[in-house]
């Protein structure tokens, strides 16, 4: 970030510098030759056939920073942007996330034709799409200026505590005798997780008392043990055949719950449909939504299949291959699909 603010603020000081000298033209190729216009309707960018099927990459930026970025960078040819979900997606092959060998708008940007909005997805509605433009004359409906503020906070607990609470038997037994006495007693009894405790007073005058008490205390176990979630690769075994732990390593891999990578590696969003092991078989899952498969937390994954309708897989559901073949070209031996099957982290 502290790089691309010198960087713009050196596009700045260019500028001052030549109306101080008169006039004369900046020649930056990033600012002079890439231009953008906007689509009149709402939503992320989208071809004839509705679909948003080429490289891109997601910054948590709003759509003034989105512009600048896809300016300075020679392989965007256009963004989405919301600056109410203060999200943007840059369409580049640049830092690539989502179907990065799909590069049919890098090549030929007028495939981009219309809008497309998701009721999955609502947080996009309300977004406008940017094309780049041939023209090296002043930018299309330009974007306003916007100042904006992003704050993001992430929490999560990796610990279980399993307490098992004590149980406490207390009897006691008191003969007293006594003449023209005043006896007075209190007894309190305090009941916790690991102990219990009993507590006798007694004020007497010319007082005999005989007191047996039985204690019975049992003990109290607690353990405690750190936790994420199996992440599996998406292994499309009918096209590439079985998979092999020997070269390959284990398909499986413990991730804590705020990992958005694995490896060299990303996270990725697949759900399943029905009760939990009903789609362990090749193919059952659900198709993919790009346009939040890749760089998940596991909350953040649990919640979007949830909301769509659906649920997390289980850790033998993707090694069953549920998952293959669903789409954004994603699925191989680096990546991780998120599941709902719990790990113990080592």
């Amino acid at each position: 970030m502290a790089a691309a603010m010198m960087h713009r603020g050196g596009i700045l000081l260019q500028l001052v510098m030549v109306l101080l000298a008169g006039g004369s033209k900046v020649h930056s190729s990033h600012m002079s030759q890439k231009t953008f216009q906007r689509l009149q309707t709402k939503g992320f960018c989208g071809d004839s056939h509705l679909q948003e099927n080429t490289a891109r990459r997601f910054e948590p930026v709003a759509c003034a920073a989105a512009q600048s970025d896809c300016q300075q960078d020679t392989a965007c040819v256009a963004f989405a942007c919301s600056n109410v979900a203060q999200w943007s997606v840059l369409y580049t092959s640049t830092g690539c996330t989502v179907d990065c060998d799909k590069l049919s708008w890098i090549r030929n940007p007028s495939l981009i034709t219309t809008t497309v909005t998701d009721s999955t997805q609502p947080s996009w509605n309300d977004a406008d799409c940017y094309i780049m433009s041939t023209a090296t004359t002043a930018t299309s409906s330009p974007l306003p200026t916007t100042t904006t503020t992003t704050s993001i906070t992430t929490t999560s607990t990796t610990t279980v505590t399993a307490t098992t609470t004590s149980t406490a038997t207390t009897t006691t037994t008191t003969t007293t005798s006594t003449t023209s006495t005043t006896t007075t007693t209190t007894t309190t009894i305090t009941m916790s997780a690991t102990s219990t405790t009993t507590s006798t007073t007694t004020t007497k005058t010319t007082t005999t008392t005989t007191t047996t008490t039985t204690t019975t205390t049992s003990s109290t176990s607690t353990t405690e043990s750190s936790y994420g979630y199996y992440g599996v690769a998406s292994w499309a075994s009918q096209a590439w055949g079985d998979w092999d732990s020997s070269t390959q390593g284990s398909q499986e891999v413990c991730l804590s719950q705020d990992a958005v990578s694995s490896g060299t590696g990303i996270t990725i969003v697949s759900c399943c449909d029905g009760d939990e092991g009903s789609d362990e078989s090749y193919g059952a899952g659900e198709h993919r939504d790009c346009t939040i498969t890749s760089g998940q937390t596991w909350s953040e994954a649990s919640a979007h299949c949830t909301e769509s309708g659906y649920r997390l897989c289980t850790q033998a559901e993707v090694v069953a291959g549920a998952t293959a073949s669903k789409g954004c070209g994603v699925d191989g031996s680096v990546n991780r699909v998120w599941t709902s099957t719990i790990c113990t982290m080592t």
